[in-house]
């Protein structure tokens, strides 16, 4: 939780909620759907006029590397102001990035809490992201991947969300740092390759380790 005061003026809350980030060793997080339901929660319009307050809200599983060093924006190159506020992100959402990627399949893959085992007769393909130049937008990778198999075009799978270093829809991988993304394929099936739809928003360098 990311709570601020406006200093002065106004804040455009649009530019908080589609590009207000909080930053980790691994990863820059884009604010929380469920912001807006928290108390002084931020909404997508409207502005928070001088001397009051708004909160901001980050999702993102932990690691070795994720404690937060800070809010920043990303797009609007704009400080929130206060002590400890960043301005040094991205300055773009979807910057040209370059991947190598490897599969591996499984059927309780170790990234994957036991919990969410798969049933017998079930495999996940997982795909290992690793970002060598540029940040990675991952909603692209959850919105626009697939994987493509000898039967099947495939979506990313909702239970990515879960895996250790698993992509979300909200949030940008820096470079040296990998996602994991997750397809449930059927036992026996051939993976070919993966990679984005014609619909992507950024510009992305694919090739397999």
């Amino acid at each position: 939780m990311i709570d601020f005061e406006v200093l002065e003026g106004t804040l455009d809350m649009e530019d908080v909620w589609f590009n207000g980030l909080a930053e980790t060793e691994e990863r820059y997080y884009t604010v929380a759907p469920v912001t807006d339901q928290a108390e002084y929660g931020i909404e997508s319009r409207g502005s928070i006029r001088e001397g009051h307050r708004g909160v901001m809200l980050h999702a993102y599983p932990p690691s070795p590397g994720s404690d937060v060093s800070g809010p920043m924006f990303s797009a609007t190159d704009t400080a929130i102001g206060g002590d400890g506020v960043g301005t040094d992100g991205p300055s773009d959402l979807y910057p040209p990035v370059t991947l190598e990627y490897s599969v591996e399949t499984a059927q309780n893959p170790s990234v994957l809490p036991d919990e969410y085992a798969t049933a017998d007769g079930d495999e996940w393909a997982v795909v290992t992201i690793d970002v060598v130049d540029g940040v990675l937008n991952l909603e692209d990778v959850w919105f626009r991947s697939q994987l493509t198999t000898a039967s099947r075009l495939l979506d990313c799978d909702s239970y990515t969300r879960f895996a250790d270093r698993g992509v979300r829809s909200r949030g940008l991988v820096k470079p040296g740092y990998s996602a994991v993304a997750l397809y449930q394929v059927a036992e026996g099936d051939t993976v070919e390759e993966w990679g984005y739809t014609d619909d992507r928003r950024q510009d992305v360098t694919v090739s397999k380790a």
